[in-house]
């Protein structure tokens, strides 16, 4: 079903009319003397069904900007390279998000002859294909792709301003000076520092993981740990400091969740619990997937 991909209205009717009767049943679990495994299992019902909707929004959404791009022309559409390009077979392919009168309307693969820089805004005359049934077609469903846009002859091409800008400018001259596709040691190096993983790709290498932000939040701890700083002071530099080394990564998924992880962390020390990393990995993962399910 989700290579040709599930019908939205469908997959929220379902949901809604499986909810409905299990919270019915787990809250009059609740008024029994079984009320602990009720309020663990109705917790576990209602996130189920709240993923259900948000994946049935995202599954619309999608749609309404296959149905917009593929009744309107390419060249009213402005695409905003989310990340780096890789190159294969058919071109440079990179993720792009599609937006047209200054709303933005999703993502989308961007395929062109030659590459184009993370944050650059692309107007071009191009060919858009929704995604097709198969295996590709569900694998960039469920990364959020509405299809692919081939660029045939760009229009006009707006580099990112701004500290976004600035920040993406200091990665590309870090990226220059690491020469990255010279040996594996500096594609592993360019991938940890900066989260390009064009290079790493390139000479076979595996991704880097968020284990990265790891490393650079307990050398940030440990430079913290001396000051008299107070608690909250030193968690909102801990998470000020590591959010900045995401944005400059480019912000990758596992980077994300990474951060995201260790904000629910900082938050249980500041209430006075135990940070259980369990825990925080589930509660960034449930909270990530209801904000982007794609």
């Amino acid at each position: 079903a989700l290579g040709a991909g599930p019908d939205p209205g469908a997959l929220a009717a379902a949901t809604l009319c499986a909810a409905v009767p299990a919270a019915c049943v787990l809250l009059a679990l609740l008024r029994t003397r079984a009320r602990g495994v009720g309020a663990a299992l109705l917790a576990v019902a209602v996130s189920a069904a709240c993923a259900g909707l948000a994946c049935a929004r995202e599954l619309s959404a999608q749609e309404a900007l296959s149905d917009a791009l593929g009744s309107s022309s390419v060249s009213s559409w402005e695409l905003t390279l989310e990340g780096d390009m890789r190159e294969g077979a058919s071109g440079w392919r990179g993720r792009a998000s599609a937006a047209r009168d200054g709303m933005a309307a999703g993502s989308v693969w961007l395929l062109a002859d030659e590459p184009v820089g993370m944050g650059v805004t692309l107007r071009c005359v191009g060919r858009f294909s929704p995604n097709e049934p198969g295996d590709w077609g569900a694998s960039s469903r469920a990364q959020g792709i509405a299809g692919t846009v081939r660029c045939v002859r760009a229009l006009e091409s707006r580099p990112a301003t701004g500290l976004g800008g600035a920040v993406i400018s200091l990665r590309e001259a870090v990226l220059a000076s690491l020469d990255a596709t010279s040996s594996d040691a500096r594609a592993l190096l360019a991938g940890t520092i900066c989260g390009s993983t064009a290079a790493m790709a390139e000479r076979g290498l595996d991704e880097v993981s968020g284990g990265h932000l790891v490393l650079v939040a307990a050398l940030v701890s440990r430079a913290l740990a001396g000051s008299r700083l107070p608690a909250w002071s030193r968690a909102a530099i801990l998470l000020l400091s590591t959010g900045g080394f995401v944005a400059f990564c480019a912000a990758p998924p596992s980077a994300v969740r990474a951060w995201a992880m260790s904000l629910v962390a900082e938050l249980s020390r500041l209430a006075g619990r135990r940070a259980h990393p369990l825990s925080s990995a589930c509660a960034a993962a449930l909270a990530m997937a209801l904000a982007d399910p794609g």
